[in-house]
């Protein structure tokens, strides 16, 4: 789709034509010039609107549960985008400082860590999405105790 020149061009119509990654500070502005990609009235940090860097959005529902019988924790999340090159999760223990436990091609939607785990160990994790042009935010997951 190629916005027209023609009116006034509403924070819909970007959304809609740029996807996940549109500012959310945008109220509404004249016209862009088709094929150029010049922008009226807009934000000063918005110069290049055609090359606009696309963030995906972050995954959502992150839930990790343990099970004894093959000694693992299983997560799952929601993937809320269609831009992300991958996933990255970390893990927290006993509320130590996070680090990085595995990445996760696009589109994929869960992860189990194998043992073994000490009892009595809480564990948390963190996901991101990762993209060409950035990274969403970090979304962490219930906290377990083995």
């Amino acid at each position: 789709m190629t916005l027209q020149a023609s009116g006034q061009i509403t924070l819909q119509d970007i959304a809609t034509e740029i996807g996940e990654g549109a500012p959310h500070n945008l109220t509404s502005f004249a016209a862009i010039a088709e094929g150029d990609a010049t922008i009226t009235n807009a934000p000063h940090n918005l110069t290049d609107w055609y090359g606009y860097s696309h963030i995906p959005a972050a995954p959502s529902s992150v839930v990790i549960a343990y099970s004894a019988g093959p000694d693992e924790i299983q997560g799952t999340w929601t993937d809320n985008s269609s831009i992300e090159t991958g996933f990255e999760l970390e893990e927290s223990i006993n509320a130590a400082p996070f680090s990085a436990l595995t990445t996760r091609p696009a589109d994929a939607t869960s992860y189990n860590q194998s043992g073994p785990f000490l009892l009595g160990d809480s564990h948390v994790w963190r996901i991101r999405a990762n993209g060409s042009s950035g990274d969403s935010n970090w979304i962490n997951s219930n906290v377990i105790v083995i």
